[in-house]
């Protein structure tokens, strides 16, 4: 996570990157751009399939080979999976659905279409919830180490509320330098929901060990991501769909209908808060405890042991 937040530093300045004087114009300088960032991508993604090795590799080549299909419907009936999965979607993708507001918000509301500047701004949110979550990372670590990953995650929920309701005042057109300051309470939830998560999968993991004898972290890996990438791929679609349903027409440049930036700016509020609150009913029917996992693993630890 820490990586991820570093390297999200740079992501919001490529759109003001690109209308720099270099370029013939914006889309030339994001063409040139998209294939820096492309190779990027594909160097850092190669790297955990060369260095990550599984934790009991030698158990897992000796167990019974089962087929795809079975093991994938063996992992569409874990319930806690299922439960995670739709956590994750509910608080990272529907939260994010409208994320691409933002931006818009930014420069036809509060910098009434001047790109350059709203540019400049939104790449300044999005450093300061960046910056935000770095520190937060190791407090939220310490947080779920003490209180449990589900009771931390809820209390970052909560926050997140807070400052999701508080888009709605501080992405102000007279004062819009307040706009970073939502970063105090979203940040929190940003570090710990995607770090709180993924170390939920391995309870997973571990609980399904349990159960069938097996490790199978690559299809619970692999199917929660698929679902996840499908969720957003679908969330990019509806943004799209989202953004035309409020009126929003880009030959009106700054001219936007002040109807159209109402619904934009409750849209942006209301879908997370909405979301965030349905994620939260779920994880309070989450049973992987801070309590039940030590039973599991204190029973898991014993059969390896004997093997």
């Amino acid at each position: 996570m820490i990586f991820i937040f570093s390297f999200t530093l740079m992501i919001p300045w490529v759109f003001r990157l690109a209308q720099a004087s270099m370029f013939e114009d914006t889309m030339a300088g994001m063409h040139v751009l998209s294939y820096i960032i492309g190779a990027g991508i594909i160097i850092g993604g190669v790297l955990p399939a060369v260095f990550v090795k599984e934790r009991y590799y030698r158990l897992a080549c000796q167990q019974r080979k089962i087929a795809f299909w079975t093991s994938a419907k063996m992992t569409f009936r874990n319930k806690s999976f299922l439960r995670l999965t739709f956590i994750i979607v509910l608080g990272g993708v529907c939260v994010g659905m409208v994320g691409s507001l933002g931006p818009y918000i930014v420069f036809y509301y509060m910098f009434e279409g001047d790109l350059k500047a709203g540019a400049s701004m939104a790449a300044v949110i999005a450093n300061a919830g960046s910056i935000l979550a770095l520190i937060c990372v190791p407090i939220v670590t310490y947080m779920a180490n003490r209180l449990g990953k589900v009771r931390t995650m809820k209390y970052l929920m909560y926050l997140a509320i807070v400052g999701e309701f508080m888009k709605f005042f501080l992405y102000n057109h007279d004062f819009p330098w307040l706009a970073p300051f939502v970063a105090l309470f979203l940040a929190p939830n940003t570090a710990g929901f995607w770090t709180i998560t993924m170390s939920m999968k391995a309870d997973i993991c571990d609980e399904d060990e349990l159960i069938n004898g097996m490790r199978r972290e690559g299809m619970f890996g692999s199917m929660g991501n698929w679902v996840v990438k499908l969720a957003i791929s679908i969330a990019f679609f509806v943004s799209g769909a989202i953004l035309d349903w409020t009126g929003f027409d880009i030959r009106l440049g700054s001219n936007q209908s002040p109807e159209t930036l109402d619904m934009m700016r409750v849209l942006f509020t209301v879908v997370p808060v909405v979301s965030l609150v349905l994620a939260i009913y779920l994880l309070s029917h989450y049973t992987l405890t801070r309590e039940r996992m030590a039973e599991i693993r204190a029973e898991l630890e014993a059969r390896r042991a004997t093997i």
